[in-house]
């Protein structure tokens, strides 16, 4: 058994130390318990337990408005003295409720508890709760002037709903009090974009209203909404649930990193300092908590960059043909599952499937050197017999492989897309015609609502990053951040933001630099030299990554957390890539340069890495130019 290298032992406690984090700041697994359908213009009626009480405040935890993003639902909140009342008198102006996103006021948080009455002050023995949007009503509580809460019962007057429906909005009532919803940095736990997630994970499970609209995520495909939904079935509706995903996904592409710079370097002390520059990078500490699918399809292509290089690199083995052949079926499914989350994940997957082309090619090649090493012309007329044999033993040989790898790249790359679309397709049928048509009289063909789907995962409609517009490099450099979390905390505003380690980006386009020049000119003088073919292969990898990327973002009309992602594990990566350029240079200090390049980018990482979490705690405002919105100074974004 191979003994374990120090550098190994490293990034295992690396990884331990990203899990256990993630694990205490992925957020709390309270769950906002069971919802009911509540319809626009009727009334759902409680009844207090114990006679009439004072009521002071009220709140409610809205999820989905089946209506358009943006559309504002009226919520109103009644009180009536009487026992046997059926309506009653308004304690409040109506509360207005932006559904998930919000361009005036600051009320588009579905999911998170809204105070719609505050110093009602009125005694009551009944209480009322009432929209004109039809929308999904995890909970409502009351409190009275004391702070204690008002135990509710559906009331048994005539309503328009079952008591079993009532009583889900009451259902996670026990861990609620008045302090508990004061403090707004536990009453507001969702960010609009997993707003948007939830509202889609809903639309998945939800019954056929006629007239009702319908929201699936626009940015991403279904089938990553319903690895979402699996956790958030399985968890609740809670913070931990919905983020749980990310954070699994975020811990699997630092392993898929690892694995691909070790194959790149072939040096397990370079791989470790790659995925250790990603964790520090910025952008995946902040991404892998965000309960968005963004971290998923970017883990995929980093797995799927892996599997295509270890062909490249190992191409098909005599002995176990199928089994080295896997690596191009591995690569072509996770890519494929990449595209099938995300329509524009296509773009970073060509990059793959150009590896993989010219992994093919390598077979190819193999083929025409094995036939040179014969030692003969296969246009001669006089070939022994048996140099004949071997000849053809060759031609079978690598006309197999050739199959194999062709075989495992045409089916992988667009017969798992295309088979994964359709399972989607019928798995989620339903949310297809309540998102793309009419409820009640089905007028699209079944590969037309696919169609719509998949170019509905195309669109740049509600990204964090898609505040960032004006320019594709607005968060592939360090030039802005975008806040995901915020909120007040005592006198101070603690803030979770996501951008890009400066210090490390600026070393690592240093690095670039150099490696780039050190290529071009292994290009001039053709070298033969092992080190610098190696650096030369992880160069254009990291390069393709990075250019795919990009035009990905492009083609979103903005950066997006999916194309920052992979581009900053190509680009800090190119760091420990210099590291190993230096190894083919001359001079006697070699090592020790190396070693101070190493270590002197990662103190600064660090510096930076530290720096940009601890300024986040009592800022008056984005520290690197992020999203500053307007609003009553307790949250200045509405991004958290």
């Amino acid at each position: 058994m191979r003994k374990i290298g120090s550098y190994v032992w490293a990034f295992l406690a690396m990884l331990a130390a990203v899990i256990v984090l993630g694990f205490a700041t992925i957020g709390t697994t309270v769950s906002a318990g069971d919802s009911m359908t509540c319809f626009a213009g009727k009334t759902v009626a409680y009844q207090f337990v114990g006679g009439s009480k004072t009521v002071e405040s009220v709140y409610v935890n809205v999820g989905a408005i089946y209506d358009k993003i943006g559309a504002t639902a009226k919520i109103e909140v009644e009180y009536a003295s009487s026992t046997t009342s059926t309506s009653g008198t308004d304690i409040a102006t109506p509360y207005q409720m932006s559904n998930i996103a919000s361009t005036a006021g600051r009320n588009g948080l579905n999911y998170n508890w809204q105070q719609v009455v505050s110093g009602a002050n009125k005694t009551a023995s009944r209480l009322f709760f009432k929209t004109d949007k039809s929308l999904e009503l995890y909970e409502i509580v009351a409190f009275d002037k004391n702070g204690n809460r008002i135990e509710m019962m559906p009331a048994s007057l005539t309503s328009p709903y079952a008591m079993e429906d009532c009583l889900k909005t009451l259902d996670a009532q026990e861990r609620l009090t008045k302090d508990f919803l004061a403090d707004k940095s536990m009453r507001k736990v969702f960010t609009q974009e997993e707003g948007v997630t939830l509202t889609a994970i809903n639309t998945l499970g939800a019954k056929a209203y006629e007239g009702l609209t319908y929201n699936l995520d626009g940015n991403f495909g279904v089938l990553a909404t319903a690895f979402s939904s699996a956790s958030v079935g399985l968890f609740g509706v809670s913070p931990f649930a919905l983020r749980l995903p990310s954070m699994l996904a975020a811990v699997a592409s630092i392993v898929f990193l690892f694995l691909l710079c070790k194959e790149l370097f072939k040096s397990e002390k370079y791989a470790f300092f790659a995925s250790l520059f990603f964790v520090l990078g910025g952008i995946l500490t902040s991404v892998g908590r965000l309960g968005t699918p963004h971290i998923m399809v970017a883990s995929a292509l980093i797995a799927a960059a892996y599997f295509a290089y270890r062909f490249f690199a190992k191409g098909i083995s005599a002995n176990a043909p199928i089994r080295s052949g896997l690596n191009v079926f591995a690569a072509g499914s996770l890519c494929a599952l990449a595209i099938v989350m995300e329509t524009l994940a296509v773009v970073p997957a060509l990059g793959v499937f150009v590896l993989v082309g010219f992994g093919v090619r390598r077979v190819f090649l193999a083929e025409k050197v094995a036939k040179a090493k014969l030692g003969v012309d296969e246009k001669a007329e006089e070939i022994s017999e048996e140099k004949k044999a071997k000849l053809a033993e060759i031609k079978k040989e690598y006309a197999y492989k050739k199959r194999v790898s062709i075989a495992f790249g045409l089916l992988s790359f667009v017969a798992v897309t295309f088979v994964l679309l359709l399972i989607v397709g019928v798995a989620f049928y339903k949310p297809f015609v309540l998102a793309y048509d009419n409820a009640g009289e089905h007028s699209k063909s079944f590969l037309a609502l696919l169609f719509a789907n998949v170019l509905d995962s195309a669109k740049a409609d509600f990204l964090t990053t898609a505040e960032a517009k004006g320019s594709v490099f607005a968060w592939l450099l360090p030039f802005r951040s975008d806040v995901l979390y915020s909120a007040k905390v005592g006198s101070q505003t603690v803030v979770w933001s996501a951008s890009m380690n400066m210090g490390l980006s600026f070393l690592s386009l240093a690095a670039l630099a150099f490696v780039t020049v050190k290529v071009a000119y292994g290009f001039v003088v053709k070298t033969k030299d092992k080190v610098d073919l190696r650096v030369r292969r992880a160069y254009f990898v990291f390069l393709v990554a990075m250019a795919t990327s990009m035009i990905a973002a492009g083609a979103k009309g903005a950066p997006t957390v999916l194309a920052s992602t992979l581009f900053t594990a190509a680009l800090f990566s190119f760091v420990p890539l210099a590291a190993l350029a230096l190894e083919t240079c001359k001079c006697k200090e070699k090592q020790t340069v190396i070693s101070v390049i190493l270590y002197a980018t990662l103190a600064a990482a660090l510096v930076f890495f530290v720096i940009g979490s601890l300024a986040t705690v009592g800022a008056a405002k984005p520290l690197l130019g992020g999203n500053s919105g307007g609003g009553d100074g307790e949250i200045w974004t509405d991004n958290y």
